[in-house]
């Protein structure tokens, strides 16, 4: 609950599993209490995992990586690529001349517009309704008919204290 009175709130953990329509299942685990990686700096403490029939993969954001797979031929592959640091700056033009097409022509929608950010929003706001209801959520959730979950979490979690989300 302390977490949620700072001003970046976050839950201290927030944990859930997503069935794909292909049959891949994610596990998303974040927050304070999740498993800690080497220690890269605050923004860089993330890594994405892949398990799959033939293998397991993962990836961080500062060039960390390794796998698994039957093209490693039963071998633990690794390296690290260039971390972000070195990575940001061919990374951020094009997205900044995306960003710039944009505003000189509306039918050239950025990549990372609304309607695609709002996706990762859903499943994160899935994941709370999916806690505070004790039941599973379907994607896309079919009915926004429901109380704010932030003014919600400030009801069931009153320790934290109404200025956060006020």
């Amino acid at each position: 609950r302390e977490k949620l009175l700072d001003n970046h709130p976050s839950p201290d953990f927030l944990n859930g599993t997503a069935l794909l329509e292909n049959g891949v299942r994610l596990y998303f685990e974040c927050g304070y209490l999740s498993e800690m990686h080497p220690d890269n700096g605050f923004w860089m403490d993330d890594r994405l995992a892949v398990h799959g029939t033939h293998g397991y993969a993962w990836a961080e954001c500062d060039g960390g990586w390794a796998a698994f797979t039957k093209a490693t031929q039963g071998e633990m592959i690794s390296g690290r690529d260039p971390g972000w640091g070195q990575q940001q700056e061919g990374l951020q033009t094009p997205y900044t001349k995306d960003l710039a097409d944009w505003l000189d022509d509306d039918s050239q929608v950025h990549p990372c517009n609304i309607d695609i950010s709002c996706h990762g929003f859903e499943v994160l706001e899935g994941m709370c309704l999916s806690a505070l209801d004790h039941t599973r959520v379907d994607f896309p959730i079919a009915s926004l008919d429901y109380e704010d979950v932030l003014k919600r979490m400030d009801r069931v979690f009153p320790a934290a204290g109404k200025s956060v989300w006020s």
